[in-house]
């Protein structure tokens, strides 16, 4: 475990602030990942922190377990995503990925340019 992990609990009220602040973190310490903890819905915003900058999401309902892979995937430089944020990754870029063919795109170049949407 190389780089430096910054753990930071989501805060209630102005979430807008407080992304902007991940995402000012992430600029100034690209070395740091940034781990989120909460108690926030991963639906709504896991996606929103790692588009800011952070290097992971964990809920606090998760198990230790899943803690601990955390930490350590982010810890390591990776991104940490639960198995329902892939999941859910995965539906978006298989939606698109069956668009693709239907507006003449084809599937490789509509699926390099997949990304999340933000805010």
């Amino acid at each position: 475990m190389s780089a430096q992990t910054l753990f930071s609990e989501t805060l209630a009220g102005n979430f807008r602030k407080y992304f902007l602040w991940i995402k000012e973190l992430a600029h100034q310490y690209p070395q740091t990942g940034i781990l989120i903890v909460s108690r926030q819905s991963e639906r709504i915003y896991a996606e929103r922190a790692l588009h800011a900058g952070a290097a992971g999401y964990w809920m606090k309902n998760g198990s230790a377990q899943e803690l601990l892979r955390a930490v350590e995937t982010v810890a390591t430089g990776k991104i940490y995503v639960s198995p329902l944020i892939t999941s859910l990754a995965v539906e978006k870029f298989a939606n698109r990925a069956v668009s693709a063919t239907r507006d003449g795109g084809t599937q490789r170049s509509r699926a390099c340019s997949v990304r999340f949407n933000c805010c």
